[in-house]
């Protein structure tokens, strides 16, 4: 049976038996007829050539089903958006025309077309309405992400922790918390510990574990490292170190005494529950980490720069993740002086103007 508009997620992957040459000429004629009509509703007419498409990739003839599955792809996009279960249901669709499956690596024309449009969807759920429907497109995204690209594919981590973000922001802990774990060891392997990327994972999962398993010490493990790696790459001034910083020094201060009627968990809880509420936005991508920016710090918290500096980070819509992830780590690394030869730069400015300045401007100096 093919994918018409009526499909669930539930449905998306099931198989679907091998069509007969007559329903496959059916479906032509039938298309053909449309085509003629003009009042042919268009989500009625790629419905057609969805099922047309469907019906000669289960027959194995899938380079003439591909130019039907691509028209299927393209016009829903259009007409129903990429979060939509129909669309979701012709990417799955153009992935198996494309000969992806989890047995061997996509070839070099499944990742170039479909590694945007994996891209594009994840963006598009992020913003997405956070109710169980949405969270069930997502995880069929990330399903057919991981199986045409790869686990370990970048655009696949990319749906995995958008993912386990969106299980956090509706309250699936257990879900999310094996989600941040799952992503965080892919991340490390592929992308690097000290990837932006990894360290938002470390600093939601590290919150998380501690309001909901009041376990500071495997928190403070898992925040640490977020903080120190925040403040080498983007500096002490930076709103994502301040939060990993500030999760750190709750997670040290629970290893200590905790209350026997549980009163510091439930204020973690509480400050955690009004965050979600108070800014969505930078909630929606560091739903744990935003309790932090609340309180005492709130004076300093500008939530305009949070929202571009989350923006830059979690959305990167570039066609070459490589080259955006070496561009970030260059500006980062100038930012942060650490590299050597920048040391150096540093040391002989200093030097220069040591000499050029008088002796009282130097006590001024070291004074300050």
């Amino acid at each position: 049976m093919g994918c018409g508009a009526s499909n669930t997620a539930a449905q998306i992957d099931e198989p679907n038996p091998p069509a007969s040459a007559e329903d496959v000429d059916a479906l032509k004629d039938k298309l053909a007829q449309q085509e003629e009509t003009e009042d042919t509703n268009n989500v009625d007419k790629l419905s057609t050539v969805q099922m047309l498409a469907e019906s000669l990739q289960s027959q194995g003839k899938s380079e003439e089903a591909l130019p039907f599955s691509r028209r299927a792809v393209q016009g829903r996009r259009e007409e129903l958006g990429l979060v939509h279960v129909d669309t979701l249901a012709s990417m799955r669709t153009l992935d198996k025309c494309l000969g992806c499956s989890q047995d061997k690596p996509p070839s070099e024309e499944a990742v170039t077309e479909l590694k945007p449009l994996y891209e594009e969807l994840n963006n598009q759920l992020k913003s997405s309405p956070k109710d169980a429907d949405t969270l069930a497109l997502h995880k069929v995204a990330y399903d057919g992400c991981s199986s045409a690209l790869g686990v370990g594919h970048k655009t696949s981590l990319k749906l995995h922790s958008s993912l386990a973000t969106r299980l956090d922001n509706t309250g699936r802990t257990e879900e999310a918390l094996e989600s941040y774990r799952s992503v965080l060891e892919a991340q490390r392997k592929q992308l690097g510990s000290d990837h932006l990327s990894t360290l938002a994972t470390l600093m939601n999962y590290g919150a998380l574990v501690l309001v909901q398993e009041k376990d500071g010490r495997k928190a403070a493990c898992l925040l640490r490292p977020a903080a120190e790696g925040y403040r080498k790459k983007l500096g002490p001034e930076d709103r994502r170190t301040q939060a990993a910083e500030a999760w750190l020094t709750k997670a040290q201060q629970a290893q200590g005494v905790v209350d026997e009627d549980g009163r510091q968990g439930g204020e973690l809880e509480g400050a955690r529950d009004e965050s979600l509420i108070q800014d969505q936005q930078l909630d929606e991508d560091f739903p744990a980490a935003a309790a932090s920016l609340r309180g005492a710090e709130q004076d300093r918290v500008d939530r305009e720069e949070v929202k571009d500096d989350v923006k830059a980070e979690m959305e990167d819509t570039s066609p070459d993740d490589d080259q955006e992830d070496v561009k970030d780590d260059v500006k980062a690394e100038r930012e942060d002086v650490s590299p050597e030869d920048n040391q150096e730069d540093v040391k002989d400015d200093v030097k220069a103007e040591r000499e050029d300045t008088s002796g009282e401007h130097q006590m001024k100096m070291m004074v300050a």
